[in-house]
């Protein structure tokens, strides 16, 4: 990420010193987590086929048995290949998310 202060930016750009963060690289559990939280909350969710191929399908086959033990909360819905929140899901959301974060 990079810094958001722009004076020390400016200051690392001037000293030859690289001008990103490195405290806030993720590790492949907070990079799905995260990519979980952010494409649930759009009302066309997340493709399973991109999220197997980004995370592996250890971490997309756990996401599916966590979303099976949930099948009767209403809370997500899969068509196809897409996963997203039903609106039962949109209001409950924070605790909809929780459930089948990594």
């Amino acid at each position: 990420m990079t810094i958001a202060d722009v004076n020390e930016y400016i200051a690392r750009m001037t000293g030859g010193i690289p001008a990103i963060d490195t405290r806030d690289v993720m590790n492949r559990d907070q990079s799905a987590a995260e990519t979980l939280f952010l494409g649930l909350r759009r009302t066309d969710g997340i493709d399973l086929d991109h999220y197997d191929r980004m995370f592996g399908p250890v971490a997309t086959n756990s996401l599916r048995k966590k979303i099976k033990k949930l099948d009767g909360s209403g809370l997500f819905q899969i068509e196809n290949t897409r996963l997203s929140l039903t609106m039962r899901g949109f209001l409950l959301s924070n605790e909809a998310l929780t459930s089948i974060l990594p």
